[in-house]
């Protein structure tokens, strides 16, 4: 919190680069919550006039390939914090380097948060998906800043992806594994491996060491079915795949899947493919097990009470919300 001179504390602002939709949107609705805390803005390549006034939020243009152009925003803007939600794939990766060189910059900006909200990956990781490479380039940037304060965000699996159609959420539909529609799963693995789910606005909730963890609910696949099957009253028919075909990038099984087919609506076809085996061949593997970690979030804010995977499902089959996602 900012200081207005005479002991009174002033909201800091807060800007979202990419806050238009998704993880970044889901921040930006969390933010607006707390008006005496945060001020709110968005940066984006383009800003839409009907959009600023539906969000209530001021939407900023910015050249994202201009590193001067993006510090001189964010010292306009008095942005103290800039958080990114800015794609990471190819051709994309130097817009959030340049966030960063010009969050340095800026006279105002003392934090930065990259858009890196899921695990902490290694080489390993990034040998089995491409985008984890960029990741950890982004990593060695920000390690190299000097006077930049920067947080790291590992949350583990979104939530939200399962539950779309009936649950407050700014993602895209992602049903690659469970379809509770159909009752129909396909496992990576043997499902006994214990995966992190959060939902995205108990992310938003955190967003604020250089690193944190969270899990909103830490169970393996075979329990997450489990609690369907009880939930929907209804068996599901489970199939199973082999790590190494997930890790190879073969998608044959989990195509039996309706709800996949949707990932080409919202993604390149290359990583509609790529990207859900790679995650799948990491759940599988034990790497998205945040719960490993320290300091979690968790542990630090108790009163805290994140989406269950219990409740999400319950409430999904009952056709209710769960108090707080309308």
């Amino acid at each position: 919190m900012a200081s207005d001179g005479q002991g009174n504390s002033a909201p800091i602002t807060v800007a979202v680069a990419g806050g238009t939709r998704g993880m970044g949107l889901a921040i930006v609705h969390e933010l607006k919550r707390f008006p005496d805390l945060y001020t709110v803005k968005i940066l984006s390549r383009n800003a839409d006039a009907n959009q600023a006034r539906e969000l209530g939020v001021r939407i900023v243009t910015v050249d994202y390939s201009d590193i001067k152009d993006i510090t001189q925003v964010l010292e306009a803007e008095d942005v103290h914090t800039l958080i990114s939600n800015v794609f990471i794939s190819d051709g994309v990766t130097p817009s959030q380097h340049n966030l960063i060189y010009a969050a340095e910059a800026s006279n105002v900006t003392k934090r930065f948060v990259p858009s890196t909200f899921d695990v902490p990956y290694d080489e390993e990781m990034a040998s089995v998906l491409y985008t984890g490479g960029y990741k950890l380039d982004i990593e060695k940037i920000l390690m190299m800043t000097k006077s930049l304060e920067w947080t790291r965000f590992h949350n583990g699996f979104f939530l939200d992806y399962y539950f779309s159609s009936k649950m407050k959420t700014f993602l895209t539909p992602g049903r690659y594994i469970a379809d509770l529609d159909s009752k129909k799963a396909i496992i990576p693995g043997d499902g006994n491996v214990p995966v992190s789910f959060t939902h995205t606005l108990d992310v938003a909730r955190f967003v604020w060491p250089s690193r944190l963890y969270m899990s909103g609910d830490y169970l393996t696949w075979n329990e997450f079915i489990d609690l369907a099957e009880k939930a929907s009253g209804t068996q599901f028919e489970r199939g199973y795949n082999d790590l190494e075909d997930l890790k190879s990038g073969d998608i044959t099984r989990f195509k039996q899947l309706d709800g996949w087919k949707v990932l080409y609506e919202y993604w390149p076809k290359m990583m509609a493919e790529r990207l859900p085996s790679a995650i799948q061949y990491f759940m599988g593997a034990g790497l998205v097990d945040t719960t490993r970690y320290e300091p979690r979030l968790n542990n630090l804010f108790p009163h805290i009470k994140p989406l269950t995977a219990r409740d999400a499902l319950e409430s999904y089959y009952k056709g209710t919300t769960p108090p707080g996602f309308v």
